[in-house]
């Protein structure tokens, strides 16, 4: 019995043995045992440390640099209105918006020329008659021991009588302008918003009539959030600012006129204020109009600059050795520009980095790829 258990595993050892044989033998099996494992493949920029400025883009609303309500001087009535004296038309600076009749300050225009003709008539009287006592003193006085009373040599009437030609003239003035003004002009080159009067209509003295904004000179007011004013640079903000349209191709220099001081109590912002400059081609811009501005920033020394895919949710960045394997090293985002990122220098003493543009979910620390140049040259932004 023994002798045939053995005879039987001997047959089948034989037969495990001729079908590893045969199955070395099929086609292909050669070629399973050669093919290697394809390693994933991973695409690489590499990304030199440098000093990076900043540049801070955000979206703002062109506003009139002037806001005026024009108030009457005088009381009376409309007598006429100027022709382009409408809401939503454009005036310009010194053109006509109303008429008030002026008949009553014509009137008193002429009682303070004739009041002043009289004051330079009694001026010239009180000189005459004080030459006159100082003759007349003289005469009496003819040793010289005694010195005249100024009353006696009419000083006090002369001066009185030079106080009253100034008044007289202070007076013509203000009736001048009182006639002036009941011609209501525009201030500035502007846009009318409202218009509060009609022909015929009486009005009093500081009623506003209308409301004005101006249409060719602009100012803006940047929002910024309290990590963007981190970043600004108060020492770049004598440069000029890049102000563009949205959705256009133009773009205009601006100044920074100051920086707010206070937080909008409804956003809790702080606004940075700019007017474009004179020498803008600004007629074409309107008020409300959404533009880009592009403010300076701090510059970023020993950093690196990458592209915003590379930088992971977790704050790390994945780079490859020298060996084309897999280290994930932990950085601080310091700041987002276009479509890159800002990160402070990683803890290694190189200072150029092999850095994964686009890193894959089953990335392990480790792990061998095989490496995708995007970029011969070191990624660099400059601006």
């Amino acid at each position: 019995m023994k002798i045939l258990i053995w005879l039987v595993a001997l047959a089948a050892a034989t037969g495990v043995v001729v079908l590893v044989e045969e199955a070395s033998n099929r086609p292909g099996a050669e070629f399973a045992k050669t093919v290697p494992v394809e390693l994933p493949k991973a695409t690489i920029v590499d990304v030199q440390l440098t000093d990076q400025p900043v540049m801070l883009t955000v979206l703002a609303r062109l506003g009139p640099r002037y806001k005026s309500e024009i108030s009457s001087i005088v009381e009376g009535r409309v007598s006429s209105l100027g022709e382009n004296f409408f809401v939503g038309a454009v005036v310009r600076k010194g053109e006509v918006l109303a008429r008030i009749e002026s008949s009553a300050y014509v009137a008193k225009q002429a009682e303070a020329e004739y009041a002043l003709s009289q004051a330079i008539v009694t001026k010239s009287e009180e000189r005459r008659e004080a030459e006159q006592a100082k003759r007349e003193w003289r005469q009496y006085n003819e040793q010289g021991r005694a010195e005249p009373s100024p009353l006696f040599l009419r000083a006090p009437h002369v001066r009185a009588a030079e106080l009253a030609v100034k008044a007289a003239e202070k007076n013509l003035l203000h009736a001048e302008g009182l006639v002036a003004a009941t011609s209501i002009k525009a201030p500035f080159d502007a846009t009318v918003v409202t218009r509060n009067l009609s022909p015929g209509e009486f009005v009093s003295a500081g009623q506003v009539i209308a409301e004005l904004v101006s249409s060719h000179t602009f100012e803006v007011a940047a929002q910024l959030t309290a990590k963007q004013w981190e970043l600004l640079d108060p020492e770049r903000m004598q440069d000029t600012v890049n102000v563009k349209e949205v959705g256009g191709d133009r773009f205009w220099g601006a100044r920074v006129r100051s920086l707010g001081r206070l937080f909008d109590e409804r956003t809790q912002l702080r606004s940075v204020f700019l007017t474009l400059q004179d020498d803008s081609p600004v007629p074409e811009l309107i008020g409300g109009q959404l533009v880009e501005v592009k403010l300076p920033g701090r510059i970023f020394e020993d950093v690196l600059v990458v592209p915003e895919s590379a930088y992971t949710r977790d704050s790390a960045i994945w780079v490859l050795d020298e060996e084309d394997r897999l280290e994930k090293l932990p950085v601080e985002l310091l700041a987002t520009q276009d479509s890159q990122v800002i990160v402070e220098r990683p803890l290694s003493d190189v200072r150029t980095f092999r850095i994964v543009r686009n890193p894959q979910s089953r990335f392990t620390v480790g792990m061998r790829v095989k490496p995708i140049d995007s970029d011969s040259n070191l990624m660099r932004t400059h601006y």
